[in-house]
């Protein structure tokens, strides 16, 4: 029984372990460059400049719509509106699903590009329930300015124009802002900033003039493009660099007003291995920031992995929404209830479970491991679970005989609470130890999954020969619905951990059940509350079981093809050469 208590005991940890952050900051990179041209300037008091960015709230905005349409459940607006320096600005407004009012956001692109550039940040922060506005910089509007042309690109210009643009650009997002706080669908006392590379850069110099936005993220940026272009790298910026321009640029510089965001918080990203935004300058961008602010540095370049935009929704959680449980992230204002509703679905069921066996003393049979997990993650259900199982006081003691269906629906639910705690084990080595490509991911959490699962189910057996076919024929079954079930539903259950899970687990009870109730009628599996020994199994038997493994094979690597075809543009030929590229 102790083994037990130990099995239950860890794979609890491990659903605990699940909801900690899933990245962090390494170790200091070390000092700032010494001999970088940005600390040969002189120093900047930003206060002298700040009447370069003020403007006239009171203007008309002379909003234009140019097109309308729906997409992802949510509202894409395509419109334009006047610039405080002349000129139309082009913007495109996502207005997120459901009854608002809804935070609101803005979304910068980085260097030479476009609006376009920021749909994926739009679709996903329209998700987590907020609305987004994205402007085109001055660079690229047409009918702007006059560009010259180097390398392909049109940025930066290296002359006077670009302190200019950048000035517009500021007073553009100035006006951004306005335009959310006269949203009807926006709160305008939850709004915050989200800025890419360049986007990214001219977010802390936004910080240093804007007092209404709450919070910043400012990913993979730095100082601003005198630090960026000061110093050689890939995208040859260094060659144009000039002192003229650069002692021009240098009073309006993002790194000079970054320190006056304060009380907003800041959010900085950065990858350890970027080649454009060099780590020394990116360090030197975050030591000059105001508090509160927050660094996460990542082993990657430039181009930071996808899960970068789960950090920052996750941080930004506390500013565009409030505190929650067991929804992560959820800017809604519908989160705070239904987070509640999820916690008490989780807790009044254990409870009363709880209680029941301490008022019967029905322990130790009822102190099986499985059963804590079982109903945290399955709530009432776990719950109802238990009374089929137990709910009669006949059933409460070490000698009890359970029926057959009792026994296997109770081995069913043992089976997947282990197999859910070998997931959950496989996916901290990944994410902790391993690191690897998604792709690469899962197949090895298969891999994972059936060996550390597989320790865990020898507990009370007794033939292991037997023992270890039928478990790899549930893991199979089980890892086809882990992998594929929740790539088709989870899409409905975006935000929440545990409105995913409570549906894996009884999926995985429920369609294992016949498994498990053929296999005890044929003795491939022991009764768990007798002492009966597994019989041998015939020729037959043996056959049968023998297809089934081999299918269940087929659909767990079906199923891993299925995952590698929907996440990439691999084709399905191309995924099951991939697949078993890696395998051999």
């Amino acid at each position: 029984m102790i083994r037990k208590y130990w099995v239950g005991g860890l794979i609890l940890a491990g659903i605990l372990s699940a909801c900690s952050p899933q990245v962090q900051a390494p170790d200091a990179i070390g000092p700032a460059s010494p001999d970088a041209v940005a600390l040969s300037l002189s120093t900047v008091d930003p206060e002298e400049s700040l009447a370069l960015f003020e403007y006239d709230q009171a203007a008309p905005l002379d909003i234009r719509e140019e097109r309308r349409w729906e997409e992802d459940g949510a509202t894409w607006i395509d419109f334009t509106y006047a610039s405080p320096m002349g000129g139309r600005v082009p913007a495109r407004l996502v207005i997120p699903p459901g009854a608002g009012p809804f935070p609101g956001m803005i979304l910068q692109h980085g260097g030479p590009g476009t609006l376009e550039d920021m749909d994926g940040f739009a679709r996903a922060f329209s998700g987590y329930g907020a609305v987004t506005i994205m402007i085109t910089s001055p660079y690229r509007r047409p009918g702007g300015w006059e560009i010259t042309q180097y390398m392909g690109n049109t940025w930066p210009i290296f002359n006077y124009r670009d302190q200019e643009i950048k000035i517009q650009l500021i007073l553009d997002l100035r006006r951004a802002v306005d335009i959310l706080e006269e949203r009807p669908e926006v709160d305008p006392d939850r709004l915050a900033y989200f800025g890419v590379s360049w986007g990214g850069s001219m977010g802390g110099l936004l910080a240093g003039v804007e007092d209404r936005l709450k919070a910043y993220v400012l990913a993979v940026g730095d100082g601003g493009l005198v630090e960026h272009t000061a110093d050689p790298g890939p995208d040859g910026l260094n060659i144009h660099f000039s002192e003229r321009w650069a002692a021009q640029m240098w009073p309006t510089e993002p790194l000079h007003f970054v320190g006056r965001a304060a009380p907003a918080a800041l959010l900085f990203q950065n990858g350890l291995l970027d080649g454009y935004v060099l780590p020394h300058d990116a360090q030197r961008f975050q030591t000059a920031a105001s508090e509160p602010k927050t660094i996460l540095w990542y082993q990657a370049g430039h181009n930071l992995p996808w899960s970068f935009v789960q950090d920052a929704a996750e941080w930004l959680q506390p500013y565009l929404g409030d505190h929650l449980f067991l929804l992560s992230p959820n800017f809604r204002s519908t989160a705070v209830f239904v987070d509640r509703a999820l916690l008490a679905a989780i807790l009044l069921p254990l409870g009363i479970f709880l209680a029941y066996t301490i008022r019967r003393k029905t322990f130790p049979w009822v102190e099986e491991w499985f059963w804590i997990p079982g109903i945290l993650l399955l709530g009432p259900f776990g719950l109802g679970f238990y009374w089929l199982i137990a709910g009669s006081g006949d059933v409460h003691t070490e000698k009890a005989v359970l029926s057959k269906w009792r026994s296997s629906l109770l081995i069913s639910i043992r089976a997947t609470i282990t197999l859910i705690g070998g997931f959950w084990m496989g996916e901290m080595i990944n994410q902790y130890l391993v690191q690897a490509d998604f792709r690469i991911r899962f197949a090895q959490a298969y891999l994972t999954l059936l060996v550390v699962s597989y320790i865990l189910s020898l507990i009370g057996k007794r033939r292991w020969w037997i023992s270890l076919q039928a478990h790899i024929l549930v893991t199979n079954i089980f890892y086809v619905l882990g992998m594929v079930f929740p790539v088709i539903s989870w899409q409905y259950f975006p935000n929440s951990l545990w409105a995913r899970f409570p549906i894996l687990t009884a999926a995985g009870i429920l369609l294992t059940y016949p498994l498990h109730r053929w296999l005890l009628h044929n003795g491939w599996e022991a009764r768990v509350d007798a002492d009966e020994v597994h019989k041998e199994s015939g020729p037959q038997s043996q056959l049968a079981l023998s297809i089934l493994l081999a299918g269940s094979f087929a659909a767990a690597l079906g199923s891993i093809v299925f995952i590698i075809h929907t996440y990439t543009t691999l084709t399905w030929g191309a995924s099951v050469r991939f697949l078993f590229g890696l395998i051999s």
